[in-house]
């Protein structure tokens, strides 16, 4: 039989829960996500609609590593999903400053950057 628990991370204001199918399992603490760990978190709000916590994962990632290219441009989709176009705008700009040939991908939702 399994058992199940819960840990509990905040990002921002908003609480995440990661259910474990086996109390043993090794899950990381919030304090030793990686960058990628945090990029994943968000792409799961993304899908569940919680499109401010995943804003929030994603700044952890961007935290970890500024450098994180498909952080930024994962960001810039849901700002820009959001009608948030300056902030779309400005993590766009991030990307092609970092990935000058993602420009096509990045022009696909924001062709005036």
């Amino acid at each position: 039989m399994n058992s199940y628990k819960y840990i509990e991370c905040k990002v921002n204001s908003s609480t995440c829960n990661h259910l474990l199918e086996d109390e043993n399992a090794m899950a990381a603490a919030p304090d030793e996500m990686t960058q990628y760990d945090w990029f994943g978190q968000a792409r799961i709000y993304e899908m569940n609609n919680e499109y401010d916590a995943a804003l929030g994962a994603y700044e952890k990632a961007l935290e970890i590593d500024p450098n994180f290219t498909k952080a930024w441009f994962y960001k810039a989709k849901l700002h820009h999903q959001l009608g948030q176009n300056s902030e779309a705008m400005e993590c766009g700009r991030k990307v092609l400053e970092l990935k000058p040939e993602w420009e096509k991908h990045v022009r696909k939702f924001l062709p005036a950057i």
